[in-house]
């Protein structure tokens, strides 16, 4: 049987056929290979992150606890989406022309893991409530790409959790590597807005 040729074949071997020089075909006549559609990093308030790996130490007044990092390239569809002081730090970063600067003091976070962006409110990986940011910076990094090198803007920081509850530990373990979908908000915020509504 035959292998069915595509359609730019044809469009080539009609044009011989006939004694049209292959350069004479139209371009419209073409195929064209359309670039692919980059995702959006933030959909439905959250952010598409790698979670990278775990960390387990010991910590001076917590005992044990596992800092897990995550990392994700910064784009102009973040603005507004970021914990407290990262934004500030991200127009310091670019106004002086930083490689890299450590992020301090930011408050708090309940953060909800996904697969997916669009999944149901109460579908998820893992759930923290009042949950540190640790050791978050913003660094000037050099992408790869086909044929092509671009800078960009990394956030990576890591998320502080005691090792008391099974969900946490089985998490860390087993989803490193991985993209995730982090929907995250200041913890303080949430419980003054709680008061606000009582």
């Amino acid at each position: 049987m035959a292998k069915k040729k595509k359609f730019k074949e044809q469009v080539v071997d009609a044009a011989k056929e006939a004694g049209i020089p292959v350069d004479s075909v139209p371009e419209d006549l073409k195929a064209k290979k359309p670039e692919p559609e980059t995702p959006k990093p933030v959909r439905n308030g959250h952010l598409q992150a790698a979670y990278v790996l775990p960390h387990y130490r010991i910590h001076k007044d917590l005992g044990q606890v596992v800092e897990m990092e995550f990392s994700f390239p910064l784009t102009p569809d973040h603005k507004g989406n970021l914990p407290d002081g990262v934004e500030e730090a991200w127009k310091f970063i670019d106004k002086k022309n930083y490689p890299s600067i450590a992020v301090d003091a930011i408050p708090p976070q309940t953060v909800t893991i996904r697969k997916a962006p669009d999944m149901k409110r109460d579908d998820y990986m893992l759930h923290l409530a009042s949950v540190l940011i640790v050791q978050a910076k913003l660094r000037k990094v050099q992408e790869k790409g086909k044929g092509h090198v671009k800078t960009v803007m990394r956030f990576s920081f890591r998320l502080q959790c005691e090792v008391t509850e099974p969900d946490v530990c089985k998490f860390a373990d087993r989803q490193f590597g991985k993209d995730v979908w982090l929907e995250m908000s200041e913890t303080q915020g949430k419980l003054k807005l709680d008061r606000d509504i009582e």
